[in-house]
């Protein structure tokens, strides 16, 4: 379980304490923003299958990335991004939480 890709990017995004997401539809072309997003690990063991869900709380998952999709993942200072093939996701810092 722990050697999933998505439990990894987990680990990035809440060490660095990304805690705002974009979620670009490529083939919709819409934008989804969550701000101080809940991101959870998912793992189903009979299927094998690891999921990253992000949300605005525990009980409310707006969207989630399946390891086996996952493309792309770009690690900056500032900023985790993922690529699939239908969604981008932007996992990034809030700038109004560097100046507290």
């Amino acid at each position: 379980m722990n050697n999933k890709l998505t439990y990894k990017i987990k680990d990035v995004i809440n060490k660095n304490e990304y805690t705002d997401v974009i979620i670009k539809h490529k083939i919709e072309g819409n934008d989804v923003k969550i701000s101080n997003a809940n991101v959870r690990f998912r793992y189903e063991a009979k299927a094998n299958k690891a999921y990253l869900s992000f949300g605005n709380s525990d009980e409310y998952t707006v969207c989630e990335v399946e390891d086996s999709s996952i493309n792309e993942v770009i690690i900056n200072d500032d900023s985790l991004s993922i690529e699939t093939n239908e969604k981008s996701y932007y996992c990034y810092i809030n700038k109004d939480k560097l100046y507290v």
